[in-house]
């Protein structure tokens, strides 16, 4: 994941991120679907405040997907075409402490928490292995990789809302402060989906 995501305020949402999908998939001719759960880890390196952040998070999402070629997914041939996702996004991150000392902010701990509901059109392109044929014997019941489905796409926040939370030494006395509103961008997003099938 790549994120660009800004504030009015200058709350900034950007950077690499990984994550972790675990989905319920489905196949039938030229439609692909799928519903599940994400864990993400990141954006790297970002920072508010001149305090570097650590990220950590959850996303619940689905996607279907059409291929424009003739035939069926499940096919000798790789297959090209078109998704659709939707996701709800739940992702906090954390610096506690005086992170950068380099820096000499006064800015001590500090919290953003962020959730984002998105669209992401995009393109696949997938290897899915033609269906086992009909039996109960162990060889035809055991799991296997079915294929692999690449999907590259762009999130666009239908809506977010942030809430910064941060703590300002002056005078040796800390204080508090907090900021809340929505963010703005986009975000680029390059996944391997792996189909397991029994």
């Amino acid at each position: 994941y790549q994120y660009h995501l800004k504030g009015k305020s200058g709350t900034v949402f950007s950077g690499q991120s990984n994550g972790i999908e675990i989905y319920r998939g489905y196949i039938s001719g030229k439609i692909w679907g799928t519903i599940g759960l994400k864990f993400l880890s990141g954006p790297y390196g970002q920072r508010q405040k001149e305090l570097p952040l650590d990220y950590s998070g959850t996303a619940f999402a689905g996607q279907l997907g059409y291929s424009v070629q003739s035939g069926p997914l499940r096919s000798k041939s790789s297959k090209f075409g078109i998704f659709l996702g939707l996701e709800y996004m739940d992702i906090i991150g954390r610096a506690v402490g005086r992170n950068n000392e380099s820096s000499n902010s006064p800015i001590e701990n500090i919290e953003l928490k962020l959730n984002a509901f998105t669209i992401m059109p995009g393109l696949f392109y997938s290897w899915i292995n033609e269906p086992r044929p009909i039996g109960n014997s162990p060889k035809l019941l055991m799991t296997r990789l079915e294929g692999l489905i690449i999907r590259i796409g762009i999130e666009i926040p239908l809506k977010t809302k942030f809430r910064l939370n941060y703590q300002e030494k002056q005078d040796n006395e800390l204080s508090s402060y907090s900021d809340n509103g929505e963010l703005t961008g986009q975000n680029y997003v390059i996944s391997c989906l792996a189909l397991l099938g029994s």
